[in-house]
């Protein structure tokens, strides 16, 4: 459940600040205007986080790949076949 709460605090949020920006005008917020904020809020929030979190995989996985590369040309011929034998 922890794993979520960042997105379910973002409709929280998104909602409690919709219900202000209307408390000087005649609008009321409805049950169902609160819900569908809250759900567009949870998933602009999920699309959010998982873009930061594909590109900040991809950085790693670069730096990964480079550190290896740069580790293979430390080592002798045959510490490299017995590293390809374990890939």
């Amino acid at each position: 459940m922890f794993f979520c709460s960042g997105i379910i605090l973002g409709g929280i949020a998104g909602v409690f600040i919709y219900n202000k920006q209307l408390a000087g005008t005649d609008v009321k917020l409805t049950s169902k205007d609160g819900v569908m904020i809250g759900i567009l809020c949870g998933i602009l929030s999920g699309i959010l986080v998982s873009s930061f979190n594909f590109i900040f995989m991809l950085i790693f996985l670069i730096t990964i790949q480079h550190n290896e590369k740069h580790e293979l040309r430390k080592m002798s011929p045959k510490e490299e076949e017995k590293f390809e034998l374990l890939k």
